[in-house]
């Protein structure tokens, strides 16, 4: 749950790059562990080639969030009546009972007359059931951008001038490698030609 001036907000973490603080390392004898990381000294590191990385966000502590943000049910909701109405009906075609109070005449089936009014009553009921929904209070989520955004889903516990310097600071090493390495393949490529001159 996400808290600030403006209110608050439920994080689906999934698919999201986390960058955490806090972080933990451990070694154990099986590939599956159960519980919490063993505590300080020696426990952390006997035997075991099984290595194991826990990185957390606290509780209660700042949160950087950057996301597809959506409001989730109350008044915002897009509600497809065509398709309710098609479902309620598939359910009421599998109860006989609920069924038996459309046909009218009692002759066990439902002809198109009265079929009409089965619509008709599940029309209304989706309705109703639409109005309640729509009165209820929207859930604010924080989630994955659909990937046709193409846009990043980042949870940080670093403030926001933090990560802009370290993700600066990548991208000005990357530019060097970059530079290293094509002035290296430049060189080498003449001197193999002025070699061959």
């Amino acid at each position: 749950m996400l808290d600030d001036d403006t209110g608050t907000c439920v994080v689906d973490p999934d698919g999201a790059t986390v960058i955490t603080e806090q972080r933990d390392r451990w070694y154990g004898r099986t590939g599956r562990w159960s519980g919490p990381p063993p505590k300080a000294g020696w426990r952390r590191w006997a035997g075991g080639r099984y290595r194991f990385t826990e990185r957390r966000l606290a509780r209660a502590r700042p949160l950087f969030a950057l996301g597809w943000f959506r409001t989730e049910g109350g008044a915002g909701s897009d509600f497809n009546t065509a398709d309710e109405v098609r479902e309620t009906l598939a359910g009421w075609k599998r109860d006989p009972e609920a069924l038996a109070r459309f046909d009218t005449d009692g002759d066990g089936e439902v002809d198109l007359v009265e079929w009409e009014a089965a619509r008709r009553a599940a029309e209304d009921e989706v309705r109703e059931a639409q109005l309640a929904r729509a009165l209820l209070p929207g859930v604010n989520v924080l989630g994955k951008p659909p990937r046709h955004v193409g846009r990043p889903f980042l949870l940080s516990a670093l403030s926001q001038e933090r990560l802009t310097r370290r993700f600066r600071g990548y991208a000005f090493a990357l530019l060097a490698g970059f530079l290293l390495s094509g002035g290296a393949v430049a060189y080498l490529v003449g001197a193999r030609y002025a070699s061959g001159l």
